[in-house]
């Protein structure tokens, strides 16, 4: 019998919802499944596993864009972005993935982050396969935007592409839909747009051999921090993006009133202000490096108001950190008594008295490394989707 060919198809290899769907692919390789990436833009340019495909298309689109020949929905989605006030995509491409070999070739299809990427029309109409979806935001249930406190509920735009995505979802015909924490699972899983699908929770990944602790001596000497300092460590793809919370973090620590408390933040500093108690490293993807990052510090902090399933707190436990978050999606499942704390409020406020708590306990880093290696490690998530690919084959018989 042969195996299983799985194909994943995301706009990207990298990010986090394209780096989630790298790891699912490589971490279903190393449990000896068929698994291939089909990605508009490939990241990873020494992985064979990983193949370009749509590009030419979606550049000849974008000339077509600067030279006027828009459509009225990509000029009105094109307003919406430069808005700033949210991310918004268009469920229909240029692009017909669906006659792609490799599409062709697989067995099961596992979609991603697809958006402004896949025209759902034409390849759901095509593509009469066994489809898994994983979802790393809440688009599928919205129209055109991502993210329920930037919608547009009211607005034609948003309702049209609502309707399209029900009429065009619901036509396929063995859909498995996962999705990535019970939060998300309860606010979506009746969802009409999903109505015909099968539902599964499965949770992001982390890899326990490349986030590993060092010793926080060490650590904290390769940033400049003190040892009597207490840290905080925060990372994000973009410090200032306001989503991810940075300011409600530095608010925070003015709060406690303390002058003892570092905040040591990664990612994109470009264009950032000088943010008080704060030390900035800028952009670092090394999983060795931002293990240093995770262990020289005290606690972690996700700041975030929304995410799907963060990865940067797996991260951290996987180093032996303990975690402070906002109750947001993901939250249930990462931490216990154990390994941190949940905030009571979205304010400044209870997230300053979830730091005070946390640096006042005394948290096992050994316990937190074991429990994340037994519920999220690559092996534990990929036998997770190989049970929903097996149940879906079976469905298609």
């Amino acid at each position: 019998m042969r195996p299983i060919k799985v194909l994943h198809i995301s706009r990207s290899d990298v990010g986090g919802a394209g780096g989630c769907a790298w790891r699912i692919h490589h971490a279903l390789l190393d449990n000896g499944m068929n698994s291939h990436m089909l990605v508009r833009r490939k990241k990873h340019k020494d992985d064979p596993t990983v193949t370009s495909g749509g590009h030419f298309r979606y550049k000849l689109g974008k000339i077509l864009s600067k030279a006027g020949f828009m459509t009225k929905d990509e000029r009105a989605v094109s307003r919406l972005k430069s808005s700033g006030q949210g991310c918004y995509t268009l469920p229909v491409s240029r692009i017909d993935m669906s006659r792609h070999p490799l599409v062709k070739e697989a067995d099961i299809i596992h979609l991603h982050w697809i958006n402004d990427y896949i025209d759902y029309p034409s390849f759901f109409k095509n593509v009469n396969k066994p489809i898994v979806w994983t979802l790393h935001d809440e688009n599928l249930f919205h129209g055109v935007t991502h993210y329920a406190d930037s919608s547009i509920d009211n607005e034609p735009l948003e309702l049209k592409y609502r309707r399209l995505k029900e009429e065009w979802v619901n036509g396929v015909k063995n859909l498995s839909i996962v999705f990535l924490s019970s939060m998300m699972m309860r606010q979506f899983g009746e969802s009409p747009v999903i109505a015909n699908a099968s539902r599964h929770l499965i949770n992001n990944m982390v890899d326990c051999d490349k986030f590993t602790p060092v010793d926080k001596t060490d650590a904290r000497r390769q940033f400049g921090l003190s040892p009597d300092e207490k840290v905080l460590t925060f990372v994000a793809a973009d410090i200032k993006d306001p989503r991810k919370g940075l300011d409600r973090l530095v608010e925070a620590v003015r709060l406690t009133g303390r002058d003892d408390i570092k905040i040591l933040a990664v990612g994109d500093n470009t264009g950032a202000i000088d943010y008080p108690y704060t030390v900035q490293t800028g952009t670092i993807r090394d999983p060795r490096q931002l293990s240093s990052v995770y262990s020289a510090g005290d606690v972690f902090v996700l700041s975030s108001q929304s995410e799907a399933f963060a990865q940067t707190p797996l991260e951290a436990m996987a180093c032996g950190r303990p975690v402070v978050m906002y109750p947001i999606s993901g939250s249930e499942e990462l931490i216990s008594s154990r390994n941190g704390l949940v905030c009571d409020s979205f304010s400044a406020d209870a997230l300053k008295e979830s730091i005070i708590k946390a640096l006042s306990q005394q948290y096992d880093p050994d316990a937190i490394r074991a429990d994340v290696v037994s519920r999220f490690s690559p092996s534990v998530i990929a036998s997770k989707y190989i049970n929903v690919y097996n149940t879906a084959l079976e469905h298609n018989q």
